[in-house]
Protein backbone atom coordinates (compact mmCIF):
# COMPACT_ATOMS: atom_id res chain seq x y z
CA UNK A 1 0.00 0.00 0.00
CA UNK A 2 2.75 2.42 0.98
CA UNK A 3 4.27 1.93 -2.85
CA UNK A 4 1.01 2.79 -4.08
CA UNK A 5 0.81 5.93 -2.28
CA UNK A 6 4.36 7.10 -3.09
CA UNK A 7 4.28 6.23 -6.97
CA UNK A 8 1.73 8.92 -7.56
CA UNK A 9 4.06 11.02 -5.77
CA UNK A 10 6.96 10.10 -6.90
CA UNK A 11 5.28 10.41 -10.94
CA UNK A 12 3.95 14.01 -10.11
CA UNK A 13 7.60 15.39 -9.34
CA UNK A 14 9.24 14.75 -12.53
CA UNK A 15 5.36 15.66 -14.52
CA UNK A 16 6.08 19.15 -13.47
CA UNK A 17 9.41 19.30 -14.06
CA UNK A 18 8.85 17.81 -17.78
CA UNK A 19 6.30 20.40 -17.87
CA UNK A 20 7.99 23.01 -17.90
CA UNK A 21 10.79 21.76 -20.04
CA UNK A 22 8.21 21.22 -22.17
CA UNK A 23 7.03 24.79 -22.01
CA UNK A 24 10.70 26.53 -22.43
CA UNK A 25 11.00 24.09 -25.11
CA UNK A 26 8.09 25.74 -26.34
CA UNK A 27 9.26 29.13 -26.01
CA UNK A 28 12.65 28.12 -27.42
CA UNK A 29 11.13 26.73 -30.42
CA UNK A 30 8.73 29.72 -30.94
CA UNK A 31 11.76 32.31 -30.77
CA UNK A 32 13.90 29.70 -33.01
CA UNK A 33 11.21 30.14 -35.28
CA UNK A 34 10.60 33.48 -35.48
CA UNK A 35 14.25 33.85 -36.24
CA UNK A 36 14.59 32.34 -38.98
CA UNK A 37 11.49 33.73 -40.48
CA UNK A 38 13.42 37.26 -39.76
CA UNK A 39 16.72 35.86 -41.17
CA UNK A 40 15.05 34.31 -44.07
CA UNK A 41 13.28 37.69 -44.58
CA UNK A 42 16.30 39.83 -44.57
CA UNK A 43 17.68 37.37 -46.63
CA UNK A 44 15.28 37.61 -49.40
CA UNK A 45 15.32 41.33 -49.46
CA UNK A 46 19.17 40.92 -49.61
CA UNK A 47 18.86 38.75 -52.33
CA UNK A 48 16.61 40.76 -54.27
CA UNK A 49 18.73 44.15 -53.98
CA UNK A 50 22.22 42.36 -54.33
CA UNK A 51 21.54 39.72 -56.96
CA UNK A 52 17.81 40.50 -58.88
CA UNK A 53 18.41 42.86 -61.60
CA UNK A 54 15.86 44.90 -62.39
CA UNK A 55 14.88 45.33 -66.23
CA UNK A 56 14.36 48.63 -67.31
CA UNK A 57 14.74 50.42 -70.76
CA UNK A 58 14.14 54.18 -70.96
CA UNK A 59 13.32 56.45 -73.98
CA UNK A 60 14.05 60.15 -73.85
CA UNK A 61 15.14 59.58 -69.94
CA UNK A 62 11.63 57.92 -69.41
CA UNK A 63 11.95 54.38 -67.62
CA UNK A 64 9.60 51.56 -68.74
CA UNK A 65 9.81 48.58 -66.05
CA UNK A 66 7.79 45.81 -65.29
CA UNK A 67 5.39 47.70 -63.17
CA UNK A 68 4.43 50.05 -65.78
CA UNK A 69 1.37 50.66 -66.29
CA UNK A 70 -0.21 51.69 -70.37
CA UNK A 71 -1.88 54.78 -68.27
CA UNK A 72 1.76 55.49 -67.30
CA UNK A 73 3.05 55.38 -71.09
CA UNK A 74 0.20 57.92 -71.66
CA UNK A 75 0.87 60.34 -69.55
CA UNK A 76 4.24 60.42 -70.14
CA UNK A 77 3.71 61.10 -73.73
CA UNK A 78 3.88 57.99 -75.23
CA UNK A 79 1.29 55.86 -77.34
CA UNK A 80 0.86 52.30 -79.02
CA UNK A 81 0.68 52.18 -82.59
CA UNK A 82 1.36 49.59 -85.32
CA UNK A 83 5.15 49.15 -86.89
CA UNK A 84 4.14 51.70 -89.47
CA UNK A 85 3.45 54.43 -86.56
CA UNK A 86 -0.45 54.37 -86.90
CA UNK A 87 -1.84 55.22 -83.71
CA UNK A 88 -3.88 52.19 -81.41
CA UNK A 89 -6.01 54.08 -79.36
CA UNK A 90 -7.46 52.03 -76.33
CA UNK A 91 -10.17 52.52 -74.21
CA UNK A 92 -10.27 52.78 -70.46
CA UNK A 93 -13.84 50.83 -70.70
CA UNK A 94 -11.51 47.64 -72.47
CA UNK A 95 -11.54 45.30 -69.42
CA UNK A 96 -8.75 42.50 -69.04
CA UNK A 97 -9.91 39.61 -66.63
CA UNK A 98 -8.25 38.91 -63.57
CA UNK A 99 -4.60 36.67 -64.65
CA UNK A 100 -4.94 37.64 -68.17
CA UNK A 101 -2.14 38.27 -70.70
CA UNK A 102 -1.97 39.62 -74.39
CA UNK A 103 0.53 38.21 -76.18
CA UNK A 104 0.84 40.51 -79.00
CA UNK A 105 3.82 43.38 -79.25
CA UNK A 106 2.69 47.09 -79.77
CA UNK A 107 5.05 49.66 -80.72
CA UNK A 108 5.64 52.13 -78.74
CA UNK A 109 5.41 55.58 -80.46
CA UNK A 110 5.77 59.03 -79.94
CA UNK A 111 3.87 62.01 -81.69
CA UNK A 112 5.14 64.03 -83.99
CA UNK A 113 3.56 67.54 -85.12
CA UNK A 114 2.30 67.50 -88.36
CA UNK A 115 2.29 64.03 -89.00
CA UNK A 116 -0.59 61.28 -88.44
CA UNK A 117 2.28 58.73 -87.96
CA UNK A 118 4.28 58.33 -84.74
CA UNK A 119 7.94 58.53 -84.49
CA UNK A 120 9.17 54.62 -83.59
CA UNK A 121 11.29 53.96 -80.42
CA UNK A 122 12.25 50.85 -81.19
CA UNK A 123 10.35 49.78 -78.27
CA UNK A 124 7.63 47.27 -78.08
CA UNK A 125 5.42 46.17 -75.00
CA UNK A 126 3.40 43.01 -74.55
CA UNK A 127 0.22 43.96 -71.52
CA UNK A 128 -1.06 42.15 -68.61
CA UNK A 129 -3.30 41.89 -65.73
CA UNK A 130 -1.54 39.91 -62.96
CA UNK A 131 -3.75 40.71 -60.26
CA UNK A 132 -6.73 38.58 -59.96
CA UNK A 133 -9.53 41.19 -60.09
CA UNK A 134 -10.58 42.69 -63.51
CA UNK A 135 -8.95 46.01 -64.69
CA UNK A 136 -9.21 48.63 -67.38
CA UNK A 137 -6.79 47.56 -69.64
CA UNK A 138 -4.64 50.98 -69.58
CA UNK A 139 -4.11 49.83 -65.66
CA UNK A 140 -2.34 46.67 -67.02
CA UNK A 141 1.10 46.87 -66.63
CA UNK A 142 3.96 45.30 -69.12
CA UNK A 143 4.13 41.65 -69.30
CA UNK A 144 7.26 41.88 -71.76
CA UNK A 145 9.59 44.79 -72.83
CA UNK A 146 11.45 44.71 -75.95
CA UNK A 147 14.02 46.65 -77.60
CA UNK A 148 15.11 46.65 -81.45
CA UNK A 149 17.29 48.79 -82.51
CA UNK A 150 16.60 48.18 -86.14
CA UNK A 151 13.06 49.27 -85.83
CA UNK A 152 14.09 52.79 -84.05
CA UNK A 153 13.51 55.57 -86.14
CA UNK A 154 16.93 57.85 -87.21
CA UNK A 155 15.54 60.91 -85.15
CA UNK A 156 18.21 62.69 -83.36
CA UNK A 157 15.96 63.47 -80.60
CA UNK A 158 15.10 60.15 -79.53
CA UNK A 159 17.13 58.01 -77.07
CA UNK A 160 16.70 54.84 -76.07
CA UNK A 161 18.80 52.94 -72.94
CA UNK A 162 18.65 49.19 -71.98
CA UNK A 163 19.86 48.79 -68.46
CA UNK A 164 21.94 52.29 -68.93
CA UNK A 165 23.55 51.54 -72.36
CA UNK A 166 22.73 52.58 -75.83
CA UNK A 167 22.62 49.19 -77.89
CA UNK A 168 22.01 51.21 -81.39
CA UNK A 169 24.90 51.19 -83.67
CA UNK A 170 26.82 49.02 -81.79
CA UNK A 171 29.06 46.23 -82.57
CA UNK A 172 29.13 43.07 -81.48
CA UNK A 173 32.86 43.73 -79.30
CA UNK A 174 31.28 46.94 -77.56
CA UNK A 175 27.83 45.26 -77.09
CA UNK A 176 28.97 42.46 -75.43
CA UNK A 177 31.06 45.23 -72.94
CA UNK A 178 28.03 46.83 -72.20
CA UNK A 179 26.13 43.43 -71.76
CA UNK A 180 28.93 42.87 -69.07
CA UNK A 181 28.94 46.63 -68.07
CA UNK A 182 24.71 47.15 -67.55
CA UNK A 183 24.64 44.07 -65.17
CA UNK A 184 22.79 41.56 -67.08
CA UNK A 185 22.65 38.50 -65.49
CA UNK A 186 24.99 36.18 -67.79
CA UNK A 187 27.79 34.87 -67.23
CA UNK A 188 30.53 36.34 -68.57
CA UNK A 189 31.74 32.52 -70.61
CA UNK A 190 28.34 32.72 -71.91
CA UNK A 191 28.54 36.19 -73.33
CA UNK A 192 31.92 35.65 -74.67
CA UNK A 193 30.58 32.09 -76.79
CA UNK A 194 27.65 34.58 -77.96
CA UNK A 195 30.27 36.95 -79.46
CA UNK A 196 32.74 33.85 -80.84
CA UNK A 197 29.22 32.65 -82.66
CA UNK A 198 28.24 35.95 -83.91
CA UNK A 199 31.00 36.30 -85.33
CA UNK A 200 31.17 32.70 -87.02
CA UNK A 201 28.23 33.75 -89.02
CA UNK A 202 25.78 32.11 -86.69
CA UNK A 203 22.25 33.09 -84.70
CA UNK A 204 23.79 33.58 -81.17
CA UNK A 205 21.30 34.32 -78.30
CA UNK A 206 21.78 35.00 -74.34
CA UNK A 207 18.89 33.63 -71.89
CA UNK A 208 18.85 33.85 -68.25
CA UNK A 209 15.49 33.92 -65.87
CA UNK A 210 16.66 35.94 -62.85
CA UNK A 211 13.91 36.35 -60.12
CA UNK A 212 10.91 36.73 -61.27
CA UNK A 213 11.79 37.84 -65.20
CA UNK A 214 13.25 36.30 -68.33
CA UNK A 215 16.43 38.25 -69.72
CA UNK A 216 16.74 37.81 -73.69
CA UNK A 217 19.54 38.82 -76.16
CA UNK A 218 19.27 37.85 -79.75
CA UNK A 219 22.11 39.08 -82.30
CA UNK A 220 21.45 40.30 -85.62
CA UNK A 221 24.28 37.85 -86.86
CA UNK A 222 24.02 40.00 -90.32
CA UNK A 223 20.69 39.35 -91.52
CA UNK A 224 19.33 43.03 -91.71
CA UNK A 225 20.95 46.41 -93.03
CA UNK A 226 21.77 47.72 -89.93
CA UNK A 227 24.81 48.53 -88.19
CA UNK A 228 23.71 46.95 -84.64
CA UNK A 229 25.05 43.79 -83.86
CA UNK A 230 22.51 43.26 -81.65
CA UNK A 231 18.77 41.93 -82.95
CA UNK A 232 16.64 42.67 -79.91
CA UNK A 233 17.09 42.86 -76.19
CA UNK A 234 13.71 41.66 -74.47
CA UNK A 235 12.52 41.50 -70.63
CA UNK A 236 9.71 38.64 -69.99
CA UNK A 237 7.90 38.13 -66.58
CA UNK A 238 8.52 34.99 -66.49
CA UNK A 239 5.08 34.55 -64.79
CA UNK A 240 4.83 30.31 -63.02
CA UNK A 241 0.21 30.74 -62.73
CA UNK A 242 -1.86 30.12 -65.77
CA UNK A 243 -2.99 32.87 -67.94
CA UNK A 244 -5.59 33.21 -70.13
CA UNK A 245 -4.65 34.70 -73.98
Amino acid sequence: MENQTLNPQVSEQPSSKASNNKKKSSKVSNIFIILLIIVGAGGYLVYNFFFVKKPVISINGYEITMSTSLQDLYDNGFILCTSTGKELKSSAAEKFKGKTLDYNYYDVGIKREGSSYAALTGVSVKLGNFSTTEKSINDCTMYSIQYIPFDQDKYEDIKVLVMGESFKGEDIDSAAAKIKKAGFPFKEKEIDEFVSEFKAGKDSRLYEVNGKNRFEVNSNAGKFKDDSAIYSISFTNDATVKFER
